[in-house]
């Protein structure tokens, strides 16, 4: 494919993402970006706005994806009615009883291109950063359950823990890392890895990840990052507490303490304290709190029983903190209700 430039504009909100249609072809569900690449084309079907020359691969593409996954390349048009250049990975949703959608996750592949070398300038700058802290970090991925954790050394990362997080747990309890006075927090900060706590901040009296001459106090601060589909990664930097007195006057709901263990959302005193805290200092404009409770949820657990109940739960609280990422907090007030500030 030659593609012509005169044909071709690249917008700055799309790079990748994430859009629904439904069996007719028309927008249902995208993420912001992507509504305003669209802006008022957003009611038009897609095929619609596929440059004529590539409708006919997409067609094809969609009549595949029964068989699994398709990608196909096609240039679409934009809110100023030009073409951008889109790779699609198309996957079919079929629940029994419902009307067919598709998922496709897109890729704005003349802007990646783009943006490729200040994506990595900006990586080696900010290892260089981190490598002066001389502090270790640690990266859980949620699709792999693999924990790993690490320090920079000239913009290089040193792995010093790689395995799955269910036997790294077990090993630092087995080979008595774990002082008895750190266990409560140390299956704490298991549960808020496994959970994908938003935001959270432990404190150990010793280093319970390594062997070390001195018993050292850290902190161990972490955060989730989703990306598109609901994957997670936990986040998080691993600092001694020595001569860091600041680490030691933490807000309560970023502590170990704010969290609903079963959900890892913000428990009720959590919610109540950061809400009056909110309000007392003014930090916001307009702040917006929102109630949500599960409609006949007493069905579902007498219907499909309490273990399905409980996954029902625990899907709703992960929708909502990927839902919401950085732009709120959300938090569990008890059963199966819920509150979003």
């Amino acid at each position: 494919m030659i593609l012509d430039r005169r044909k071709m504009n690249n917008s700055p909100y799309t790079i990748s993402g994430q859009f629904v249609l439904d069996k007719d072809w028309r927008f249902q569900n995208a993420n912001e970006f992507f509504y305003k690449f669209l802006g008022s084309n957003s009611c038009r079907k897609a095929d619609e706005l596929i440059l004529p020359e590539d409708v006919a691969y997409f067609r094809s593409a969609m009549k595949k994806v029964s068989s699994g996954p398709v990608d196909v390349i096609v240039r679409m048009k934009n809110y100023e009615d030009q073409y951008e250049l889109f790779l699609f990975t198309i996957h079919e949703i079929v629940n029994p009883g419902v009307e067919k959608f598709y998922e496709i996750d897109y890729y704005n592949l003349i802007n990646i291109v783009k943006r490729a070398p200040i994506l990595e300038a900006l990586t080696k700058k900010y290892k260089r950063l981190l490598g002066f802290e001389k502090n270790n970090y640690f990266e859980y991925n949620d699709e792999t359950g693999v924990f790993s954790i690490y320090t920079y050394v000239n913009d290089q990362a040193i792995i010093l823990v790689r395995e799955h997080i269910d036997r790294w747990y077990h090993d630092c309890i087995d080979n008595r890392l774990v002082p008895d006075r750190d266990l409560s927090n140390f299956e704490s900060l298991y549960n808020n890895l496994k959970s994908g706590t938003n935001d959270f901040l432990i404190q150990f009296s010793k280093n319970v990840f390594f062997e070390t001459e001195y018993d050292e106090p850290i902190s161990v601060k972490g955060s989730t990052v989703y990306t598109e589909g609901n994957k997670a990664n936990v986040v998080g930097s691993i600092v001694s507490r020595v001569n860091r007195s600041d680490t030691l006057e933490t807000a309560y709901y970023i502590s170990g303490m704010s969290r609903d263990s079963f959900t890892g959302l913000y428990n009720k005193d959590a919610i109540e304290k950061y809400v009056t805290k909110l309000i007392e200092e003014s930090k916001v404009d307009n702040l917006y709190f929102i109630m949500i409770d599960i409609d006949d949820f007493k069905n579902v657990n007498d219907t499909y029983g309490h273990l399905f109940g409980d996954e029902v739960i625990k899907t709703l609280a992960k929708i909502l903190k990927s839902t919401l990422s950085t732009r709120g907090v959300c938090g569990r007030f008890g059963g199966d209700e819920f509150v979003v500030i």
